[in-house]
């Protein structure tokens, strides 16, 4: 992690952090783009990719949080507990720029995933009618 910088103000620091993010992000995407124009054996290069896309998804979440001049930190990362990312910690949390997964995240609404179809039951199956609940 970048140290964080005191003479200069907090967003300067996130600038220069988000930057930071942004190329270590792409020297990932590239590596994941050698891995699989590569000529290895198909599971040697899954299990490759896998390795490099379990660094490169919280870190791109990092540097979108960056990005727009916030600090993600999630508590549960063993990560962080070095005193550089501590330092940044404190800092963002004295600003109210600290962010975690609960209330930072891409938004579900932005995605572009396809919306979910509920089918009831299935052409071999029986209508059951309607629920009922019954006690006695």
């Amino acid at each position: 992690m970048l140290k964080y910088n005191d003479h200069f103000t907090f967003d300067q620091n996130i600038k220069d952090l988000a930057s930071a993010l942004a190329g270590k992000v792409r020297n990932l995407e590239d590596e994941r783009n050698r891995i699989e124009t590569g000529p290895n054996h198909p599971e040697l290069k899954a299990n490759e990719i896998a390795t490099v896309d379990a660094k490169l998804e919280p870190l791109r979440i990092h540097a979108l949080a960056a990005e727009k001049g916030v600090l993600f930190h999630d508590p549960r990362d063993m990560g962080g507990l070095d005193r550089d990312r501590q330092t940044w910690v404190a800092r963002a949390r004295e600003r109210g720029r600290l962010v975690n997964p609960t209330n930072f995240g891409p938004s579900l609404h932005a995605s572009e995933a396809v919306p979910l179809k509920v089918e009831r039951g299935r052409s071999d199956s029986f209508n059951l009618g309607s629920p009922t609940m019954s006690t006695r």
